[in-house]
């Protein structure tokens, strides 16, 4: 097991790993919320999308295995962001 007291600047690792995801939830909000609205997807890559949420679920898994706040927060949104235009690409929404 890693050493979780890595500092960085002065600053817990912990602290930037967490806010880095947050980050990444926040940013990933707008988009989320166009798909959602608009349910137009038909620009995006079909075999990226998939390839990114498969990275995102198993960066997820290691969060979890590692307990980093961040990188489930993050991966677990791209996830979700992933999944929507996947199910909006292939129901033809």
């Amino acid at each position: 097991m890693q050493d979780k007291n890595i500092e960085i600047l002065g600053i817990q690792f912990t602290y930037i790993e967490t806010l880095f995801g947050i980050s990444t939830f926040i940013s990933l909000l707008p988009q989320i919320y166009k798909i959602l609205t608009t349910k137009s997807v038909k620009d995006f890559s079909p075999y990226f999308i998939i390839g990114l949420l498969l990275v995102n679920i198993i960066f997820f898994i290691i969060g979890f295995i590692e307990n980093l706040p961040g990188l489930m927060i993050g991966s677990l949104t791209f996830v979700i962001y992933n999944g929507l235009i996947i199910y909006y690409y292939y129901s033809g929404k």
